[in-house]
């Protein structure tokens, strides 16, 4: 399930999340090569340490998958997101 700090609610539109100790703590696209994670927030080490663990995995996921399935989403970060941190995880 995924739980949204009050501050990061917007319009109900859900898109591909970082989970944080089970809250939404960012998003993210599949970006060519890689998957590209924005926090919300500043977070520490150990979470980013995680959440790139995780990205690995979702990446060898993603491999055989077109990036530009994902490309529908990136008007939200136009829109400006409130990213605060942003990573790309390569393989």
């Amino acid at each position: 399930m995924r739980d949204f700090a009050p501050e990061d609610r917007r319009n109900g539109d859900t898109l591909p999340c970082l989970l944080v100790d089970g809250l939404v703590a960012g998003v993210w696209p599949a970006v060519d090569g890689g998957v590209e994670l924005t926090a919300f927030r500043k977070l520490g080490k150990a979470a980013w340490d995680g959440l790139a663990e995780e990205a690995a995995r979702l990446r060898a996921l993603l491999a055989d998958r077109d990036p530009a399935v994902y490309r529908r989403y990136r008007h939200w970060w136009d829109k400006g997101l409130p990213g605060v941190e942003s990573r790309i995880v390569t393989d």
